[in-house]
């Protein structure tokens, strides 16, 4: 259950899929939050991008020796925010852990939009 921060609904609590999102890399000093739930709802824009590294030419067997950044865009037009998740792959069970991560959050933002 999220808070909604908005002046027409304040402090109205509704039952909204979110992902929990913490920040392993953390830092007092900068413009950051510790922990961050986004909301998947209906407004949702979805995206990923990667630095194309997984396209390696290197790549001969199995994963490429090559550590690829990948990220995820969450925005939200309607409230003009935008977040992003990144983070880099050095192995193939955390880019596994990733595709699982991308699967799941577009099918729920599928069911909410159903």
């Amino acid at each position: 259950m999220i808070l909604i921060d908005d002046d027409e609904a304040a402090g109205t609590k509704i039952d909204m899929p979110c992902v929990v999102v913490r920040n392993e890399d953390y830092e007092e000093d900068q413009d950051q939050q510790i922990e961050e739930k986004l909301p998947i709802a209906e407004e949702l824009i979805f995206l990923k991008y990667s630095d194309g590294a997984d396209e390696d030419e290197e790549e001969k067997e199995g994963f490429s020796c090559r550590e690829i950044k990948h990220g995820f865009v969450f925005f939200y037009p309607s409230i003009n925010l935008c977040k992003v998740i990144e983070c880099t792959v050095k192995d193939q069970s955390t880019a596994e852990d990733l595709r699982q991560f991308e699967d799941w959050v577009c099918k729920i933002l599928f069911i909410v939009n159903e």
